[in-house]
């Protein structure tokens, strides 16, 4: 028993030590206190942050890289504070003090909230007039500075913000909820989203206005929706509601396939595809099971069908749509046109081709819609360079390659057995069939060999 704790101590001595010397990787962790920057004078404004998120920013990413747990150290500090932006005259006069409005990503960070209204000691705690301890280039330290291209955000009335610039000037009037980066591509400068209610608009790089906030993220009835407002977009163009009409804008409010849809998505090679739906399904049930039609555009946003009159219409990808009716399920293409005639009763993809069912057979058809194997196989199974079919309880043996038969229905068993097929006819005969990695090759209950694929060299 003493035996056993002086284990467990000593076991707990040794973990203590190494977690010890895990953490010293890290170095000190740092201070507590906030920085508060001093930036050189801009004409006659100088700027002075009290930076306190980004301060404690750093504490919570270094102890979540020293001390690794389920839950961020954000939750052991608590809120983050926000920062202050205090703009002074050349005198050390202070003109305007603005707390920082919640960050763009407050769904991820709750905030300390600290009053609005100017400190009236605050002037004491600040240095004097022109002491400088920070230059421009480290307005990269500072979020708002990031996110908004050296721009702060500032809190108007009740929950409204704006933007201003370094000077304290209004850019954007604190008319909108919130305001972030538009998620766009690494080619073209940043554009901002801003919000009013449940509505969006979007600003230029400059903080023009290029849309006002009028469109929605989704309508009241619709099972689909944007992630959250004004952020979901097919091929570089923004995915917008109005009403309960679904459209495609472009970030210029260009309207690019008009308001009369309920949802729209892409397709391969740059398609877009647009839905009404029979039903509103829950989002736990078939999201196609409820589709009434589907108009296709092309990149150029040129009508190419519009696919209707089915009782099920659903996307497969490469330019197809399984659809049904009656009972009975094909396929057609990117333009409406049949591929696989509806007369089947099930149809399942299968590397590289279709499964098809008909009469409780199945048989196999090539993705442009030749037909392959007649439908009169109990089952189908593609490994490889072959394809093993079941008729009347027996096994048989088609090439994967050029579907020609390579064994009829002829044996009882199969079973894999390091590298290979076993197969046992009906006499107790044995045939195999051997995957190599440059060749496969079939071995008759005869013992003949047929190669049915081989690596090019």
């Amino acid at each position: 028993m003493n035996q056993n704790l002086l284990l467990i101590l000593l076991l707990n001595l040794f973990n203590a030590s190494a977690f010890s010397q895990f953490e010293s990787l890290f170095g000190e962790p740092p201070k507590d206190e906030h920085d508060t920057l001093y930036f050189p004078i801009n004409g006659d404004v100088q700027l002075v942050v009290i930076n306190r998120y980004d301060t404690w920013r750093r504490v919570v990413d270094f102890h979540d890289a020293a001390q690794p747990r389920a839950l961020s150290y954000a939750q052991v500090l608590g809120p983050a504070p926000q920062n202050t932006y205090i703009f002074r005259n050349e005198k050390g006069e202070i003109l305007k003090v603005y707390n920082s409005p919640t960050p763009y990503y407050s769904s991820k960070v709750k905030l300390a909230n600290l009053p609005n209204s100017m400190d009236a000691n605050l002037a004491e705690t600040l240095k004097g007039a022109g002491y400088t301890n920070a230059s421009m280039m480290s307005l990269n330290s500072i979020e708002d500075c990031r996110l908004y291209n050296n721009h702060l955000l500032f809190p108007g009335d009740s929950t409204f913000v704006g933007l201003m610039d370094l000077r304290g000037e209004e850019v954007v009037p604190a008319i909108y909820n919130s305001i972030y980066p538009y998620d766009g591509r690494d080619d073209i400068p940043n554009k901002y989203l801003v919000t009013l209610g449940d509505k969006f608009g979007m600003l230029d790089s400059n903080f023009n206005v290029l849309f006002a906030p009028v469109y929605t993220g989704k309508s009241s009835k619709s099972r689909e929706g944007l992630r959250y407002v004004g952020h979901d977009w097919v091929y570089d163009h923004i995915i917008a509601f109005k009403g309960e009409n679904c459209g495609l804008i472009s970030e210029e409010e260009e309207v690019l396939i008009p308001f009369e849809y309920e949802y729209i998505t892409s397709g391969h090679d740059s398609m877009y595809l647009a839905y009404d739906f029979n039903e509103i399904l829950p989002r736990t049930k078939n999201f196609w099971g409820g589709m009434q039609s589907c108009t296709v555009y092309d990149k150029d946003f040129k009508l190419l069908a519009d696919i209707q009159g089915y009782d099920r219409i659903e996307y497969k990808g490469v330019k197809q749509f399984l659809v049904s009716k009656n009972g009975k399920l094909g396929k057609i293409n990117h333009l409406g046109e049949i591929i696989i005639p509806l007369e089947y009763d099930d149809i399942a993809y299968e590397k590289g081709n279709y499964m098809v069912k008909k009469d409780g057979l199945w048989g196999l058809i090539s993705l442009e819609g030749d037909r392959l194997l007649a439908c009169e196989f109990e089952g189908i199974n593609i490994y490889g360079a072959t394809i093993y079919v079941m008729k009347n309880n027996l096994t048989g043996i088609y090439s994967a390659i050029n579907y020609q038969m390579v064994a009829g229905p002829q044996f009882k068993e199969k079973y894999w057995e390091k590298g290979e097929y076993i197969l046992k006819d009906t006499v107790e005969r044995y045939a195999s069939v051997q995957y190599k990695p440059d060749k496969c090759i079939y071995i008759s209950p005869d013992g003949e060999q047929q190669l049915l694929w081989e690596e090019e060299k």
